[in-house]
């Protein structure tokens, strides 16, 4: 008799740990995805004050959702980016958010030559088959 419940316990805990490490895999799935998400959000934004910060504001305008871009002209950005952007310095990425339904947030300050920081909330979504940021409210 104990040797058929120590049997029955050895399959047990096997099975218990089957299970632990079986279910497990869904969960790391998901943990996966969820953080390969958040970094290309995070990149898309970063991307975005690279170009910025070289001065490269067509490239930055290339980085940017397709239906602002519909909404803005290379030329109109080029120019406006290049009256506002063109003391910039450096960045910082402060923070992203897990994106939800393909929509994140990305915050971020700029740094001007001066040191002067100013903070903004960058919005970005897949677009194209890769996070791009987009700043119209689709």
């Amino acid at each position: 008799m104990q040797t058929k419940r120590s049997e029955l316990r050895s399959i047990l805990v096997a099975g218990a740990v089957t299970a632990v490490v079986c279910g497990g895999i869904p969960v790391a799935g998901v943990f996966l995805t969820i953080q390969a998400g958040f970094w290309a959000a995070r990149n898309a934004a970063a991307h975005h004050a690279d170009a910025l910060v070289a001065g490269d504001y067509a490239r930055a305008y290339g980085q940017l959702c397709s239906s602002y871009r519909s909404s803005v002209s290379k030329d109109d950005y080029v120019r406006l980016s290049a009256e506002n952007y063109r003391q910039l310095r450096g960045y910082e990425v402060v923070d992203a958010d897990v994106p939800l339904r393909g929509k994140s947030t990305v915050t971020i300050k700029l740094i001007d030559q001066a040191g002067a920081q100013t903070t903004h909330v960058w919005p970005v979504k897949p677009d194209e088959g890769e996070f791009k940021v987009c700043f119209s409210t689709d």
